[in-house]
């Protein structure tokens, strides 16, 4: 059998742990989109209110949900080396990409002016606390998300 070159191996093993982050998380959002609960939050209630925005969640959950499968079947694909999760590791960092783009492109123009709005009749202050780390949390996302397309792509080409 041949061996697992280290690079692949690190990435496939990061891989399962990423994907079965995405499994918790999806399942945390879903639940606390769904489900309120703690003291009153005039931004959650703002969008949980919004028809397009539960659509919304629900489809990226569900876009999300598949990707984690895509990049747990094939970080454990890659870990034997089939051929298939090579193109599947590559399509994964292609399509994270992708829809963190979209998302962050809809929380910006949708999700965040609304959160805004109704926090403001509340409590100014914390429009800035919102803001800052909506923003903050979506670059953080892409750039990590750029990192590991760019070291799939480098080391899931390698003809070693």
């Amino acid at each position: 059998m041949k061996r697992v070159p280290p690079p692949i191996m690190v990435l496939s093993i990061l891989g399962i742990i990423f994907s079965l982050f995405g499994f918790c998380a999806d399942s945390w959002v879903i639940f606390n989109t769904f489900v309120p609960f703690g003291p009153p939050n005039p931004a959650m209630d703002a969008v949980r209110n919004d028809t397009l925005y539960l659509v919304w969640t629900l489809a990226a959950t569900v876009v999300s949900l598949l990707l984690a499968f895509l990049l747990l079947a094939s970080s454990i694909g890659s870990l034997r080396l089939y051929r298939w999760a090579r193109f599947g590791m590559m399509a994964y960092a292609v399509l994270s990409l992708l829809v963190m783009l979209v998302n962050g492109v809809f929380t910006a123009a949708y999700v965040l002016p609304r959160m805004s709005e109704a926090v403001t009749e509340t409590n100014p202050d914390t429009k800035t606390i919102i803001l800052a780390t909506t923003i903050s949390s979506l670059l953080l996302g892409f750039l990590l998300a750029l990192v590991w397309a760019v070291l799939v792509f480098i080391f899931f080409n390698r003809k070693d």
